[in-house]
């Protein structure tokens, strides 16, 4: 922690990967999401700079983009056990992730889980899914993807560990994510998600299998799956259900899936 004159900081900082959230007319916080430093500005231009550590993992989910996001159980062990589960997860889902995401596929198996979403632009998104906590008395919120399913993901474990009176994480960290750059690319993690059962032996069709987004897609229930953005990349309903009669494996895939 080193106090400092913020001007000086401020002249050597990438401002271009900077928030600046105002909390009051003397106040600000400035979150450098390239060197991750917090600058907490007061009115006489004195600074709190803060390092909150070298940063690891994969970057953070980036706004206006789209992601092939999975991840399983720590160990491979099961995050689903019964049915309920299954609507427990979306149910979170629902509270956690579609404020910041826009959802288009997912399907969910006994030990893992794929989604196949874009990010929404900080315009779109409501600022209660991200708390940046600066003292004891003092939380800033902000919206963040990232953040957003790190709390989703605590949620559930809390909720299953409590249910299976068990311990400890529930899922591998941290959660893979693969961006999703092209309209090949795109068309290939919808059909792959959707036909993921079928590899995995869980049915012989995966048009079967109940924890999919399939159906909806394929069909005019309630959904708040972006339905109508999917099936215009397959030309239509009928050309999804028609490009899914063609199994994906993990060769024509691509992309590096490891345990999925």
């Amino acid at each position: 922690m080193v106090w400092g004159r913020f001007d000086l900081l401020y002249s050597r900082m990438n401002w271009v990967e900077v928030k600046t959230l105002k909390v009051s007319k003397t106040f600000r916080v400035c979150i450098s999401l390239q060197t991750n430093i917090i600058v907490v500005k007061f009115k006489y231009n004195i600074g709190l700079f803060m390092n909150r550590g070298k940063m690891t993992g994969p970057p953070a989910l980036q706004p206006d983009t789209y992601y092939h996001i999975f991840n399983r159980g720590i160990n491979g062990e099961n995050i689903f056990c019964e049915e309920r589960n299954y609507k427990y997860f979306l149910d979170l889902y629902a509270k956690y992730i579609d404020p910041v995401v826009e959802t288009y596929t997912y399907c969910l198996l006994k030990n893992h889980f794929h989604l196949l979403v874009k990010t929404r632009n900080e315009s779109e998104v409501s600022c209660e899914n991200k708390t940046l906590r600066i003292s004891k008395t003092l939380r800033v919120s902000k919206p963040d993807p990232s953040t957003a399913f790190a709390n989703f993901f605590n949620a559930y474990a809390k909720g299953f560990n409590k249910t299976y009176r068990r311990t400890g994480s529930l899922f591998e960290h941290p959660f893979r994510r693969v961006m999703v750059t092209d309209d090949k690319q795109f068309t290939a993690v919808v059909r792959y998600i959707h036909q993921n059962p079928q590899k995995h032996g869980f049915v012989d069709d995966f048009r079967d299998w109940p924890y999919s987004s399939y159906e909806s897609l394929t069909s005019d229930k309630v959904t708040r799956l972006n339905r109508e953005a999917v099936q215009a990349w397959f030309g239509g309903c009928e050309g999804l259900a028609r490009d899914h009669s063609i199994f994906m494996s993990d060769h024509k895939f691509g992309e590096s899936m490891e345990f999925v």
